[in-house]
């Protein structure tokens, strides 16, 4: 059970890791040195980034966000979220997983 906040990060990494197929798209909102170092490594980083920026990127798979009010200051996944009617798969402490999987599949 999580007692500090490499835990959390630790918890979420895992989470994704053990969930998704190689070749799924990964949108990370938080710490990418933290992500880098628990072994995630193939992942877009998109904290603070507008609406207007995100649909430029490939369309994710898989989003994870930590303490929005630091990674999601311009509130673009969150509007990408709710424009999709997305809700969390998986909630941690300081973590939100979201998984869009078909959704956004052609």
């Amino acid at each position: 059970f999580p007692v500090t906040i490499e835990d959390y990060y630790r918890g979420a990494i895992l989470y994704v890791l053990e969930h998704r197929a190689q070749s799924e798209v990964v949108w990370w909102a938080a710490d990418q040195a933290a992500a880098k170092y628990y072994g995630l490594h193939d992942y877009l980083p998109v904290s603070n980034l507008n609406q207007s920026r995100l649909i430029y990127l490939p369309p994710p798979n898989w989003i994870v966000v930590s303490k929005a009010d630091v990674y999601d200051r311009l509130n673009g996944i969150r509007e990408f979220l709710t424009a999709r009617g997305a809700g969390p798969e998986k909630t941690l402490q300081a973590f939100q997983i979201y998984r869009l999987g078909l959704a956004h599949r052609p």
